[in-house]
């Protein structure tokens, strides 16, 4: 029973600090892309979300739409 407990402190302990950095890394693209730079925002965005950050999805899914530092693509934005 205690190695169950180090073993769930450890992996929530995991989770909570790699939320915080891609956080960041979502903020870092979203001022980037503010910053007009949507290129670097993109592809800042899209390997945090193919991990699966809601975030970056969102972001991307924008950028899709709008054609902002990728091509327009409807189809995309929609996935």
């Amino acid at each position: 029973m205690k190695y169950v407990r180090l073993y769930l402190s450890v992996v929530a302990a995991a989770v909570i600090f790699s939320a915080g950095a891609y956080g960041d890394a979502v903020k870092e693209a979203y001022d980037t892309i503010r910053n007009g730079n949507p290129e670097k925002g993109f592809s800042i965005l899209l390997p945090l979300a193919e991990e699966g950050d809601s975030r970056a999805q969102y972001g991307l899914a924008l950028l899709y739409k709008e054609g902002w530092g990728t091509e327009k693509n409807s189809q995309k934005a929609i996935e």
